[in-house]
């Protein structure tokens, strides 16, 4: 097998292990194939990266486009799914808490904020254990994407501007 071989197979396994999803094979065939797919990287003599978050993935590849993908805060053991944010401000956004349609309920005991709820591909909340290691190896910034239930936007100004809401009123 190529190296060009091991390659295409390795993406086609990312992408299977990425969207938690394993075509005609159950979950367990997804975890045999990704062990397969591991043994002949490493085999093959090339380096195997996993992204910590999903700058690292928008690093590997500039291409990638928003959605949900894994990610291993700790290493090999601690693999998170995450929505990585790929179109806002240059992209490589690692999404923490996103609600859209109010389908998941967040009100919750502190436990579940603690290891997250939810799924990647809709509502969730990553969970403050994984936050903190993400935050414990990395600096980052925080960016807050909030609309009201109509779907308008809104923004603070600046200091100079006393921290004015644009549109006017939209507080």
């Amino acid at each position: 097998m190529s190296s060009a071989d091991i390659n295409h197979i390795c993406l086609q396994g990312k992408t299977l292990i990425n969207h938690g999803r394993s075509g005609n094979f159950t979950s367990l065939h997804g975890r045999l194939v990704s062990v397969v797919l591991l043994a002949l990287l490493l085999d093959s003599g090339m380096s195997l990266v996993l992204p910590m978050d999903c700058s690292d993935i928008y690093n590997h590849s500039s291409s990638r486009p928003s959605g949900v993908y894994t990610i291993y805060p700790i290493g090999s053991t601690s693999a998170v799914q995450v929505y990585c944010d790929m179109d806002s401000l240059d992209g490589r956004w690692t999404v923490f808490q996103r609600r859209m349609d109010g389908s998941v309920n967040f009100y919750r005991p502190w436990d579940h904020y603690k290891t997250g709820f939810g799924n990647a591909v809709g509502e969730y909340w990553l969970g403050l254990e994984t936050l903190s290691h993400l935050t414990l190896r990395k600096n980052y910034e925080l960016l807050v994407d909030m609309e009201d239930f109509d779907g308008a936007k809104f923004s603070l100004g600046t200091p100079r501007s006393p921290w004015t809401p644009s549109p006017p009123g939209s507080l």
